[in-house]
């Protein structure tokens, strides 16, 4: 029996644009579904709405929201074998702030030492280490440094040698971080993107073989990573999902069965991922973005009851996975084709996005 309770303190947040979302059933992709997750109960198979974004945690039997105290919006992007939660949440004034949520339910807020730039914070270890990224969105010059905050509070900045702009998106607890970097482009989101590996003061740059494009988006600490790989003249027909070994291999991870696009996020020491992945609807006309956890190369769907949709960002050795959902929009009972209107992309990746590259790749 899949149960969702809600923290005591949690506060509302506002109405953002929601995912775009197609028609798509369980049914249709022949996916094994969790107890209580069906096509109709959790809506998440519907056109856009427009609707507020929470964090999640789902320890395999439960969906516990999170939401941090006054926000607008809240997203959380990794989880510790001990059960902290790592994210970001954003104020009416929309700046982007890092939290840490440790076991007790305490938060403790992080933000640019200096003042000035939004913090972009994705990824922490067990031993109280985070890693993000300090952001001025703009639309036409762009700033982005990844950083590493160490568990005294003392940061130290991430920039790739000779690149324009560096994220950092995850860390293990070997201290290796992985991020993604652009040497011909200062904007936010990146359009270039190139993965690298730092380590010891040194980094190591990744391309997949193949592409123009390379992401990695988490590392263990057998020092595997996953990432997305996929060519800039031919984004559709060339991206892939892969597996880096510790020895430079790469391995390309499953699809889910049906999907458009499937990207896998997360990874732990055990070898599952947490993953995401795009359906459209049978006319073309929308998109339906749902989670998985992968167990063996076998997909789990992860659905929070009642959303409209659900993202999977990261999982622990305990099979934990963290996320965000989109509420229904205020005043509607479910998603309807009436509710359409969405403008945007909110509930995306803000530093590093997976799904603005999957756009420019679906058909």
């Amino acid at each position: 029996m899949v149960r969702i309770t809600r923290y005591p303190h949690r506060i509302r947040a506002s109405v953002v644009s929601a995912l775009v979302l197609a028609t798509v059933t369980l049914a249709a992709s022949g996916l094994p579904a969790d107890a209580a997750d069906t096509a109709t109960s959790d809506g998440q198979d519907a056109a856009p709405v427009r609707g507020a974004i929470h964090g999640y945690v789902f320890d395999g039997e439960r969906y516990r929201t999170i939401d941090f105290p006054g926000a607008t919006r809240t997203e959380a992007w990794d989880i510790t074998n001990s059960g902290d939660v790592i994210g970001y949440y954003s104020n009416a004034d929309g700046r982007l702030h890092g939290f840490r949520l440790d076991k007790r339910g305490k938060y403790t807020k992080f933000d640019d030492p200096d003042g000035d730039l939004e913090n972009d914070l994705t990824g922490g270890n067990d031993r109280g280490v985070t890693v993000g990224s300090l952001l001025r969105y703009d639309p036409t010059m762009g700033e982005a440094h990844g950083y590493l905050r160490d568990a005294r509070g003392r940061f130290t900045t991430l920039d790739v040698p000779g690149a324009l702009t560096t994220l950092a998106w995850r860390i293990n607890n070997r201290g290796q971080v992985v991020g993604i970097y652009s040497d011909v482009d200062r904007q936010v989101p990146l359009r270039f993107l190139r993965g690298y590996i730092y380590e010891d003061g040194r980094f190591i740059r990744i391309d997949a073989p193949g592409v123009s494009n390379t992401t990695l988006n988490d590392i263990n600490d057998r020092s595997q990573s996953v990432g997305q790989a996929f060519d800039s003249a031919d984004p559709k027909n060339s991206h892939y999902t892969f597996l880096r070994e510790r020895d430079g291999t790469f391995t390309r991870l499953p699809d889910v069965p049906g999907a458009v696009q499937t990207i896998h996020i997360g990874l732990n020491n055990r070898g599952q991922t947490a993953a995401t992945a795009a359906f459209l609807s049978a006319d073309g006309t929308f998109v339906t973005l749902r989670a998985f956890r992968y167990d063996d190369g076998e997909p789990t769907r992860i659905a929070v009851p009642g959303a409209v949709s659900t993202f999977a960002t990261a999982i622990n050795d305990r099979g934990h996975i963290v996320g965000y959902y989109t509420d229904p929009a205020p005043g509607t009972t479910g998603p309807s084709a009436a509710a359409a209107a969405a403008d945007g992309a909110a509930g995306m990746p803000m530093g590093l996005d997976p799904l603005g590259m999957m756009d420019r790749m679906l058909p």
